[in-house]
């Protein structure tokens, strides 16, 4: 079993509490895969093997380099502790039952996928400046991107319902 680290909480961004908090290379001594945003939403974050990504507004991907970046909200978990690594094919999110397959409804789960999408459909929360407003403001005319035959790898988390 491996820790899952969360610096921040959504519910601070919900109520427009966009600023950061803590450097990247703090974050990344808690884990090397993850997900987050930087300062004022600016994006989303995507990490991989201890390296950051950024998807900003216009839908480009950066590898940021400057760990003294800082970010608000972020989950992270050592990926090189998976505690099970399985294979699937022709998944489809109306198919996938890794909850209750594999006994997950009361754990805090990583779930990362590699593999080739037919289509992916992204959104990217654009940055806010100060004062900052609410997630839910930020996010009304948030621009989306999609792609077709997407190699690559998805992050997430399994977060329990309360």
């Amino acid at each position: 079993m491996t820790t899952v680290y969360q610096h921040g909480t959504l519910e601070a961004l919900i109520a427009g509490q966009l600023g950061s908090t803590l450097q990247l290379s703090e974050l990344l001594t808690h884990g090397d895969t993850g997900i987050g945003t930087l300062h004022g939403v600016d994006g989303e974050v995507v990490i991989l093997d201890g390296e950051v990504y950024q998807a900003d507004a216009t839908g480009t991907v950066n590898h940021i380099t400057d760990l003294t970046a800082t970010t608000p909200f972020s989950t992270v978990h050592d990926g090189h502790h998976a505690t099970e690594q399985i294979t699937l094919s022709d998944v489809t999110m109306a198919n996938i039952d890794l909850i209750e397959k594999r006994h997950l409804a009361n754990n805090f789960s990583a779930i990362v996928l590699h593999g080739v999408m037919d289509q992916v459909l992204v959104r990217v929360a654009p940055k806010a400046n100060e004062p900052f407003p609410s997630l839910l403001e930020l996010t009304k005319n948030q621009p989306t991107f999609e792609r077709a035959h997407v190699a690559g790898t998805l992050v997430g988390y399994y977060s329990p319902e309360l």
